[in-house]
């Protein structure tokens, strides 16, 4: 079994590896996020370009309509490159905080992070597991998990008699609320939407404008979904900084109560 000075380092170690992938993944976010912006900009343009199509004027915005579908596609590729990359951050920041996590608290977790990440790829398993996964994580950090630690003697010699003698723990940080169940609304909403895309060919132009609104409301809901999640990991690696701070401020003897 690690000593105290050993198992702060550890923790701090896998912290700073959990916030450093947490980063990573909310940059991915973001910029998946403005994508999906742009692509809701660029459906609503193309659907008013065809919208105003008819035989009079077909010549004129035939190079217009060309322009958009090879933007649309264009985008639709960086849309799928931001989807893989995001997806390997999200997995790899979920990897790193449930193994931090899972050293820092009283009761190990349900699930190794092989395990947790493995689940957004089993089907059938992927439309639940995933969100009990981050609720129950975002549950095992709850501040009220470990106490605040007990003031301690300073160390440093520098107390005077109108000086305290202890030293208190740094302050808390915010803890954000993590909607975490908003997110995974979200998420399922834009599997739902996405569904059936290119089974059938549209045909006419009121049939595009018809396929164009659709794209444009499932690029709102990445874009929110997207927000959201940014919200979720910020929210949970905060609460595992937290933790961190109170362990890292607990005393030898206080680390034993907590059985750790």
């Amino acid at each position: 079994m690690m000593d105290g000075p050993a198992k702060r380092a550890d923790w701090n170690a896998g912290v700073d590896s959990a916030s450093s992938r947490a980063r990573q993944a909310v940059v991915a976010l973001l910029l998946s996020a403005v994508t999906h912006a742009a692509g809701a900009c660029v459906s609503v343009w193309r659907a008013g370009v065809l919208s105003r199509l008819d035989d009079s004027n077909r010549g004129s915005l035939h190079a217009t309509v060309v322009r958009g579908d090879d933007i649309g596609q264009t985008l639709a590729v960086v849309e799928i490159g931001m989807l893989i990359l995001t997806l390997i951050l999200f997995l790899r920041w979920l990897h790193k905080t449930i193994a931090a996590a899972s050293t820092m608290g009283k009761a190990p977790l349900a699930w190794t992070p092989g395990q947790a990440v493995g689940t957004f790829f089993i089907p059938i398993v992927n439309l639940y597991r995933p969100y009990t996964i981050l609720r129950d994580l975002n549950i095992h950090l709850a501040a009220d998990g470990v106490p605040e630690p007990a003031p301690r003697a300073r160390q440093d010699g520098l107390t005077g008699y109108r000086e305290a003698a202890v030293e208190h723990a740094p302050p808390p940080r915010e803890l954000p609320n993590g909607a975490i169940a908003a997110w995974w609304a979200t998420y399922m909403l834009t599997n739902l939407s996405a569904r059936g895309f290119g089974s059938t060919e549209p045909r006419t132009a009121e049939a595009f404008v018809t396929m164009l609104n659709r794209e444009t409301a499932t690029h709102v809901l990445m874009l929110v979904c997207a927000l959201l999640g940014v919200t979720v990991v910020r929210a949970i690696t905060a609460r595992l900084v937290e933790r961190n701070r109170r362990l890292g401020w607990s005393s030898d003897e206080e680390l034993a109560s907590l059985g750790l």
